[in-house]
């Protein structure tokens, strides 16, 4: 059931009941892929596609995995995941969205430790919405859950942290500079050049 094929003078292509792929040696190759698996209400559906690319010396790939409620692609999406890379580890990324359980994550990072992002997000009671965004792990440090910020700059040693509630803060070299305040006691705190002006 198998059909293969060639095309001059370096594609190729293969199609069959469950697989579907054609590409170019050196150049790219796009696969999907059909398959069955066993779960909690029935068979369910696992779509897959792959792809590799490697124009202008520029590789890349970039794999992606739908998974339906059932056995018909007319079926409910439950979940997907991709992932992408661009030469190795420039450029990651990778997204995971359990649409069955209203939760989704996106990360990618540049470099690996030179810039990284994560997103987090999840519906219902606990909704949750979390973004964090890091340059060289500590150098920069900037995080949001359901609107409260905090930043953090090892160099030149700054914190911020800014709440929904009202509370902000902000310091330099600890109590360098520090003002604070926090709505919920009334108390409003200032240091400069570490004595205490305000209490």
């Amino acid at each position: 059931g198998d059909l293969y094929g060639y095309y001059f003078p370096l594609g190729y292509y293969r199609k069959n009941q469950h697989v579907a792929a054609h590409g170019f040696y050196g150049i790219y190759n796009l696969a999907h892929r059909k398959s069955f698996e066993q779960g909690d209400e029935g068979r369910q559906l696992v779509w897959e596609r792959r792809m590799s690319s490697y124009l202008m010396g520029l590789a890349g790939d970039k794999n992606e995995v739908w998974r339906y409620a059932s056995e018909g692609t007319a079926g409910k999406v439950e979940s997907y995941r991709g992932s992408q890379s661009i030469l190795g580890p420039l450029w990651t990324s990778t997204v995971n969205d359990r649409v069955s359980e209203g939760k989704r994550t996106e990360e990618s990072a540049l470099l690996m430790m030179l810039y990284d992002r994560l997103h987090e997000q999840s519906a219902g009671e606990d909704s949750r919405n979390y973004l964090r965004r890091r340059v060289l792990w500590r150098l920069y440090h900037y995080e949001k859950l359901n609107g409260d910020v905090s930043v953090d700059m090892m160099i030149p040693g700054v914190t911020i942290d800014s709440y929904k509630s009202g509370y902000f803060k902000c310091s330099l070299l600890w109590r360098l500079f520090r003002y604070e305040k926090d709505p919920e006691n009334g108390k409003t705190e200032l240091d400069l050049l570490f004595i205490p002006l305000r209490r």
